[in-house]
Order: C-alpha cells, then sequence, then structure tokens
C-alpha cells in the first residue's frame, strides 16, 4: 500500500533541503502519488505550516527554530556518533528478529559500533549464545538519492528505516549478505537494526552505497540517538531549546565568543529564519559557528562545565536559577526577560539572549588579570601563587592537600518519600512533600529508611542526586541491582532502566563521558517485600565494581563546611573555630606562626605545583578518630566559654576576683603590658593563675587600668581559646572614717 506519510516526509526533507541550495528541486512522483500528496498536505496543513519561535517562517523551511543564531543542524551535532541499544539474553522465538522482546532487556545503552562481540561480553561476559540487539536512532542523509543497505549477518538481522523494512536478513543461518534499496530526500530518517544469535558463530555488519557513494560500512558520523537532541532532558529539543545544557547560559550567548559577541538585531530580511546578525549577507545563512572552549568536550551550549576546570559554568556565571520556565522556551525564568507565553500557550523566544545582554560582564572574579570570564576561564589562580587551580595541590597555600579539604566528597543527596509510586514506576515518584531529605554516604537504602521512617519497611521511594567525577574520558556501563524499580541518569540522560516490581534483579547501561564533574541521579522504590539497592560501574580501565562514593559529591558540588559562602580548599580556617586549618592539621601552633593562615611565616616559596616548599603534606589529624580531621570539625573537643570576664571597679586595698565559665583542661590568665600579653604567676598581689578565678588583693594604684585575659585549652586540641578582656579599675579615696573619726588623706 502506498504510504502517505512517507511522502510527505520526503516533501519535508526536500524543503528543509532548499536553504542549501535555494533552488526548487525537480522530482518526479507518479500522478497517483501527487494526489496523495496533495492530500496529505491538506491533511498535515497544521503541521506543515508550524512556527514554532513565531517568526513567520514555517519551521519546514526555517533553518533555525528557536530564532538563537546557531543553526538547526549545529544543535543536533551533539547526538551523532551512536545509536542506542537494547540487549536481550535470548534469542527469538521462531529464530526470527520479529519476535525479539520490547521490554525485558538486560541491558541498554549506547554504542559507537556494530561490533555485537564487543557488546556481548561487555554486558553478558562468558554467554557468547542465545542473544537478541536492538540498535536505534535515527541517521542523517545528505543527498537525495535511492540507497542501497546491506546486512551481512550470522544469525538473523534486519534493517529498517523511517519504519520501512529495507533489509530482510532474518532466520537461523551462518554469515551471510542480503540488500534492500529505498529513495531518501536529504534529512533525518528513524533507523533501527535488529539482530539476533541462536548458537556457534556470530557476526554483523552494515552497509549502503548510492550513485555516489561506493559501498562502505555505515560511518557512526552520520548516525544520531536520536532525530534530535534534547541535551538537558527538558523535553525541549535543542533546536527549540534557548539554553540546551540549563545552565542558566543562553545558548545565543555560549556560542559566541566573550569578546566578539554580536547580540540579535531581530531582522530576518530573507525569511529563511535566520537573524540577519548572523549572516555575511542576507539568505548566506551561515549563522554563528558555535566555540568550543574545551577542546574535545563539546561546544559550550551543550556543556555543563565550557572550561573543563571542574566547576560548573552555573556558578561561575554567578546565577541562581529557580528551575522554572514559564514560557516553555528552555530558559529559566531567572534569565528570561519574556516569561508570558504567546497566545495559544506558544513558547516565546523573542529575548534569545535574555538579560545577558553584555556576556563581558559576567564574573571575572577567580583570575582577574586574565581577561576571559570565569566559566570560559581555567586559568583560576586563586591563591595568586602563579600556579593555576587546575595544576595546583593547594589552592589555598596553608600546606594541606586540597584532596583532603573536599570532605563532602563521600556523601549524595537524597529525598525521601514515605510511598511506593503510581504505576510501579520511578517515574511517578513526586518531586514535592519528601518525609525527609538530606546527604548519605551509600545507596544502603534499608540503613536509610530506619534513619528517616523506622518501622516502616514497605511503599518508599527514594531519589538521590548530586555529581559524580569521572577522572578519564571514556564508555562507562553503570548497573544497578535493585528490588524493586530504579534508573539510574547521566547528565540528565537515562543510562539504566530497571524499573518495575520485581525482586532483585541487575540491569545496565553505557555512555560516553567527559573528564570532569557530571549530574547523577538514582531513583528507587519499594513497594512490599524484601527491598534492594546497590550501583556499580565499569571502563576500559575499571573493573566491574559497587560505585566509590569518594566520586560522589551531594547537591551543590564543592565543600565549605562552615557555610560561610568560602569552599574549604579556599578557606584557611574551614570549621570556622577561630584555628587556623594549618595549625589544626599538623598539630602544632607553629605550622601557621604568623598566623595569616598560610603554612609557615612571611611569604612562601612555592613549588611548581602549587604546593608550599617546606609543608611535608601529612595526613591531617584526627585527634578523636572519628573518621573527619580536626581542621574541617569545629567544636570536635575544643574548649569553650559561656560567660566572659567582666571588667571591675574596686577601692585600693580591697580584693576582686575575674572569673571566666567555660569548659576547658587548662586555663592561663594573662595581663598585657602596654605591649604584649604576658602570663600571670602565682605571686602576690595574684592567685588562682591557673584557674577560672583569678584573684588579685590587695589592689593598689599600679593596677588601675590594667587588661587581663584568660587562655583556655584542652589536651589533645592545638588552638586555645581566649576571652575576651577585661579592664581592672582602682580607685583611691581622700577620706577615711573609721570609728566614727574622719580623716583627710593623700591619694598616693
Amino acid at each position: 500500500m502506498f504510504d502517505v506519510s512517507q511522502i510527505y516526509l520526503d516533501k519535508w526533507y526536500i524543503l528543509k533541503n532548499q536553504r542549501k541550495t535555494n533552488t526548487m528541486k525537480r522530482w518526479s512522483i507518479p500522478p497517483i502519488h501527487l494526489i496523495f500528496l496533495f492530500l496529505s498536505l491538506f491533511l498535515c496543513q497544521e503541521t506543515f505550516s508550524q512556527d514554532s519561535d513565531n517568526d513567520t517562517v514555517p519551521d519546514v523551511t526555517d533553518i533555525d527554530d528557536d530564532n538563537d543564531g546557531i543553526l538547526d543542524e549545529d544543535e543536533i551535532l551533539g547526538c551523532t556518533g551512536s545509536l542506542t541499544y537494547a540487549f536481550y539474553d535470548l534469542s527469538p522465538t521462531g529464530n526470527t528478529v520479529d519476535n525479539i522482546p520490547t521490554t525485558g532487556e538486560l541491558a541498554t545503552g549506547t554504542v559507537t559500533d556494530f561490533d555485537i562481540d564487543a557488546l556481548q561480553a561487555l554486558v553478558d561476559p562468558g554467554d557468547t549464545d542465545t542473544f537478541s540487539i536492538r540498535y536505534t536512532g535515527s541517521i542523517i542523509i545528505a543527498t537525495d538519492d535511492t540507497y542501497t543497505f546491506y546486512t551481512t549477518s550470522d544469525d538473523g538481522s534486519k534493517l529498517y528505516v523511517n519504519g520501512v523494512e529495507v533489509v530482510d536478513n532474518d532466520g537461523a543461518h551462518a554469515s551471510q549478505e542480503r540488500s534492500g534499496s529505498i529513495f531518501l530526500a536529504a534529512g533525518n530518517y528513524s533507523f533501527t537494526v535488529e539482530f539476533f544469535e541462536r548458537n556457534g558463530q556470530e557476526n554483523l555488519s552494515v552497509a549502503y552505497e548510492s550513485s555516489t557513494i561506493a559501498k562502505s560500512d555505515i560511518a557512526f558520523s552520520i548516525l544520531a540517538l536520536a532525530t534530535i537532541c534534547d541535551f538537558d532532558g527538558d523535553g525541549l529539543t535543542n533546536d527549540l531549546d534557548l539554553d540546551s545544557d540549563n545552565d542558566g547560559i543562553p545558548d545565543n550567548v555560549e556560542a559566541q565568543s566573550t569578546f566578539g559577541y554580536i547580540p540579535p538585531s531581530l531582522v530576518d530580511s530573507d525569511g529563511n529564519g535566520l537573524d540577519d546578525a548572523y549572516e555575511s549577507v542576507p539568505g548566506a545563512g551561515e549563522g554563528i559557528a558555535p566555540i568550543n572552549t574545551s577542546s574535545g568536550s563539546g561546544f559550550d551550549f551543550n556543556n555543563l562545565d565550557s572550561d573543563g576546570d571542574g566547576l560548573l559554568d552555573e556558578a561561575e556565571a554567578g546565577l541562581t536559577l529557580t528551575g522554572t520556565d514559564s514560557d516553555g522556551d528552555g530558559l529559566d525564568n531567572a534569565v528570561d526577560t519574556t516569561n508570558g507565553t504567546l497566545p495559544g500557550g506558544l513558547p516565546n523566544y523573542d529575548d534569545a539572549n535574555g538579560t545577558i545582554n553584555t556576556p563581558s560582564s559576567l564574573p571575572n572574579v577567580q583570575n582577574p588579570l586574565v581577561a576571559e570570564v570565569d566559566y570560559r576561564d581555567a586559568s583560576l589562580d586563586s591563591d595568586m601563587d602563579n600556579v593555576i587551580d587546575s595544576v595546583d595541590v593547594d589552592d589555598d597555600n596553608d600546606g594541606i592537600l586540597d584532596v583532603d579539604e573536599t570532605d563532602c566528597n563521600g556523601e549524595i543527596s537524597y529525598e525521601f518519600y514515605d510511598l511506593s509510586p503510581t504505576g510501579n514506576s520511578v517515574d511517578n515518584i513526586p518531586t514535592t512533600g519528601a518525609l525527609g531529605t538530606g546527604t548519605f554516604a551509600s545507596f544502603d537504602v534499608d540503613a536509610l529508611q530506619a534513619l528517616v521512617d523506622p518501622g516502616d519497611s514497605d511503599r518508599y521511594s527514594i531519589r538521590y542526586t548530586g555529581s559524580i567525577f569521572i577522572a578519564t574520558a571514556d564508555t562507562y556501563t553503570f548497573f544497578t541491582s535493585s528490588d524493586d524499580g530504579s534508573k539510574l541518569y547521566i547528565d540528565g540522560i537515562e543510562v539504566v532502566n530497571n524499573d518495575g516490581a520485581h525482586g532483585v534483579r541487575e540491569r545496565n547501561g553505557n555512555i560516553t563521558l567527559n573528564s570532569g564533574f557530571h549530574t547523577i541521579r538514582v531513583e528507587f522504590f519499594e513497594r512490599t517485600g524484601g527491598d534492594f539497592l546497590s550501583v556499580s560501574y565499569q571502563s576500559s580501565t575499571i573493573t566491574k565494581t559497587l560505585l566509590p562514593f569518594s566520586i560522589l559529591f551531594p547537591d551543590g558540588n564543592e565543600c565549605d563546611t562552615d557555610g560561610d559562602g568560602t569552599v574549604n580548599r579556599l578557606d584557611t580556617d574551614s570549621d570556622n573555630d577561630n584555628c587556623n586549618d594549618a595549625n589544626e592539621a599538623y598539630d602544632s601552633l607553629t605550622a601557621d606562626a604568623d598566623g595569616d593562615g598560610i603554612y609557615g611565616t612571611g611569604t612562601p616559596t612555592i613549588n611548581p605545583d602549587g604546593s608550599v616548599a617546606g609543608a611535608p603534606y601529612t595526613t591531617p589529624v584526627d585527634t578523636n578518630t572519628n573518621g573527619a580531621f580536626d581542621f574541617l570539625e569545629a567544636g570536635s573537643g575544643a574548649p569553650s566559654i559561656t560567660t566572659q570576664p567582666s571588667d571591675i571597679s574596686s577601692c585600693l586595698g580591697c580584693s576582686v576576683a575575674f572569673s571566666v565559665v567555660g569548659s576547658a583542661d587548662a586555663f592561663q590568665w594573662q595581663r598585657f603590658d602596654g605591649s604584649n600579653w604576658n602570663d600571670v604567676s602565682n605571686t602576690s598581689p595574684f592567685s588562682g593563675a591557673n584557674t577560672a578565678t583569678l584573684t588579685v588583693n590587695p589592689l593598689d594604684n599600679s593596677l588601675n587600668g590594667a587588661r587581663f585575659r584568660v587562655i583556655l585549652t584542652n589536651s589533645g586540641v592545638i588552638c586555645p581559646v581566649l576571652s575576651d578582656e577585661a579592664i581592672l579599675s582602682v580607685s583611691g579615696g581622700t577620706v577615711i572614717t573609721n570609728r566614727r573619726i574622719t580623716y583627710r588623706v593623700n591619694r598616693n
């Protein structure tokens, strides 16, 4: 039967291709097909005339569907090079790929080739027989032509383009090649390859040819995960999303250089859908050539860490997002100037750069000696020691390695809900109304449930969120083993689907990751009966192992133990206990003898790796052996003061007592001599110099205006606590009355 939808799609892609040639193509269609074409155009008039960005240019001919200056074809590049796979640990009934299931897969993920042996060894090592694979995605066709596709396989395979079966190589058989042909206009088409192995040998290869392409294996550079990308998983494809990575910096800004930025002109004189500001002349159609600050990590507009320095762009740009996009254009309300939808509820794409009209005005505080703004400047040198932070092992020169100051790695944020989701799917776990939130140091769901909701071990859900630090770029396979359902997401992309109500089972998926921080989310629910969750991973250099919490971070990414806004690796008193980190880390008051927060005294000599010359960089002290370094633990046995000493006024010859109320093992009172503080000894007129109460008796005029303080110390805690100063005022009378006799005396 003739496929009306296919001829409609052919027309769609031909019109899209017109932007490159600006010439109407001559194409031959039998008269009966023309009847169906015009009928389909009439029936599909609304779709054919859709204008997403309301610029009067229908999407079908608009080369920039969201008015951000980036060509639609450039906004889908991040999805090329991979296909999605579903791997089943079975051969289908009837020895036909038509019976490969659509549920119950052993693993899902992405691949960059059709190497079935490598995929089988990755997913189900040691079991080389009876398995099936379904590859799905899109194929990008550059030129109108008739294409012949080939599969060579042992056992069966089929190939589909846009849902049409093109190659039938089905059945149980030794290696054999089969082919089929189809006419394709330039554009993107859904693409599926199905394969199964029964027993014996196995192989699969996929090739194609056309009038201009010699027969060759299909290059994965023309294959994509989906028809069009949705990098941030917000439901808007990149070509309709003004902030494709959801970092708060509009694509229009991130795609251009900071100091060569050109704002939109809001003029499209040639009607191709592209703002004239991004064409050399109207009709040229070049668009913005997207910037890639950290080579190899993707365009900045699709990169959460554009400069690859381990800090998220959102934070480096000084943005605080609301998490709300009222007008549906993909741009958070915090940076959107057009938060109201257009008539009919259509998204409002009228302001592609939002509030960031001058990108060079974004923060540049990390290294002011470099003109580039922080989110694009990996040369941050926080301690100004001429060693950038990405190289510097001690970013605040306190003699403590940065890796020892990031104490918050090892935990992940959680939301705990006292319910199992509707439909037995983690997709329906709520986003509000959590019974408990916080951070946890494992995926032990029993322990977390006992902590948050003791005694109620059934019907609960947990959402874990945070960041994972990937040290080496590679393809990573993630696994969840759970009872009941679970899913795992990296950078908003679903990698593992282990959903549903079931006993303990494992599922996996893989994803290619660049080095640096990536968001991670694990969702889990328990209905009734047993409950269990574990998360593992592996790569080409890491054997399968439980996901180490040492590479996980809670929401917020970096540690700030005392919550003062300065992360620990830049804070010389990380726990805000008035004891510099260096002294606490080395359990010595001479580590930072001059009290400037830097190891040693004076201006330090810096090694090429940013470490302080002379600092031993030993493991920081943990006096009470509770697993927390002393410099990150305010109040860890430190002395304390609840009542400070008070000023006292008294008379010549009288007795006074200065007191402090606090907790300490030892006290030492001191007196200020005008230049220095000196310890008080237990010699007249002083007593109790090493107690909580200093007694002065008798008073004489030399003590008038004397200033006292007390030092409190505890054994095992290096830094003392100093009290406030207390001033003694001594007054002498000129008249003394004794036994009803009055004497006038000299003051001295």
